[in-house]
């Protein structure tokens, strides 16, 4: 018996309608087939669990309320994509596969077993600028927590983290002058404050540090949603997408952060397992401050994730195609326009030596 229809089994038992049990019995449908395809075809089913993530589309479209080990946990870090992420440019598309060929072996994973860190598949078209850098920091309170951050760039809603930890100190100035020097550093354009803790004080102490080292624009952010639902309903999407990719020195970092807590309480602090281990009950992890920082940036960038990263490409290389054929156009009618003058071809040459815009330099 296929595993996926024996779990559908398992976990809906004698309430699964009889005409939908007889049909998957005999092999007339399969799971996840639309029940009312006038109403959701199986495209707008798939655009739908890529938006709400594994658990959110079992519970509100498979109305399956049973819950794994596995789906307990909906972020795995083997969704996630590990690699270089260069500071200004990054590829046009990035490919995840889950094939043994492709897991980093070396680089130490804290999640569940069977969990691994990929690198990436394939990486298509050119190398080109990001289109913005954020930062979000979520500042310590009161108690043992670090002030978490985040650096999030963006790229044909591909999301990279060049940077992202958290820093002992509340709001010292060597906390808040590491914190201007990583804006710098990431060249962040906007920087995302909680400001559930202080009031926006963190902000505003935040700005004089910055217009030293990297001004930039600096907002307040209040989030009203329990932290563990807005964790995961942010990233889970994201992540099961394979959109969210992080430079490897982020998960070296992390791995070797604190090495003078106690093995626990280190395991704790860390991203990696923060974000395999949190849950949507409330209270699920003992410390969150780096995760729910990575969530906050990811969340600047949602509106913008709804790109094809294939017709991105082409839209751009159409755009380059048509500069391309001005600059030559303009070129031509220069060179005619020299040669009634009486000008020789070696003058025309050195006249028009500019070839600033076209194909050759654009790539």
């Amino acid at each position: 018996m296929d595993c996926t229809l024996s779990r559908t089994k398992n976990n809906y038992g004698d309430r699964l309608a009889p005409k939908l049990a007889q049909s998957l019995a005999e092999e007339l449908v399969k799971p996840k087939d639309p029940v009312d395809p006038e109403r959701f075809s199986s495209i707008d089913l798939m655009e739908r669990e890529a938006s709400y993530g594994r658990s959110g589309f079992s519970l509100q479209f498979m109305l399956d309320t049973s819950l794994s080990d596995q789906d307990r946990y909906p972020l795995k870090l083997s969704d996630l994509i590990i690699s270089s992420v260069n500071p200004d440019h990054a590829p046009e598309k990035v490919i995840w596969s889950s094939s043994p060929e492709y897991v980093i072996k070396e680089l130490p994973c804290v999640g569940f077993n069977g969990d691994h860190f990929y690198r990436p598949a394939q990486q298509f078209g050119d190398w080109i600028e990001y289109t913005g850098s954020v930062m979000f920091i979520d500042p310590s309170g009161k108690g043992r927590d670090a002030t978490g951050y985040a650096v999030v760039k963006m790229l044909n809603g591909n999301l990279y983290v060049p940077d992202a930890g958290g820093l002992n100190g509340g709001y010292s100035d060597a906390v808040l002058t590491t914190l201007s020097k990583i804006a710098k550093t990431n060249k962040v354009n906007t920087i995302l404050v909680e400001s559930n803790m202080g009031g926006g004080m963190f902000a505003e102490l935040l700005k004089p540090f910055l217009m030293r080292y990297h001004p930039c624009e600096v907002q307040d952010v209040r989030n009203n949603k329990t932290k563990e639902l807005r964790i995961i309903d942010t990233l889970e999407p994201v992540m099961n997408s394979h959109r969210l990719i992080f430079d490897r020195k982020v998960v070296e970092k992390d791995y070797r952060s604190n090495p003078n807590e106690a093995p626990e309480r280190k395991l704790k602090l860390q991203l990696f397992y923060q974000m395999s281990r949190i849950t949507k009950h409330r209270g699920s992890l003992v410390h969150d401050d780096i995760l729910d920082a990575l969530s906050g940036a990811v969340a600047y960038w949602t509106e913008y994730m709804n790109q094809d990263e294939d017709r991105n490409i082409k839209s751009r290389r159409d755009e380059l195609l048509a500069i391309h054929l001005d600059n030559w156009g303009s070129a031509i009618n220069n060179s005619v326009t020299q040669t009634a003058l009486g000008l020789t071809p070696a003058q025309i040459r050195n006249s028009n030596g500019n070839t600033d815009g076209f194909i050759s330099n654009a790539y």
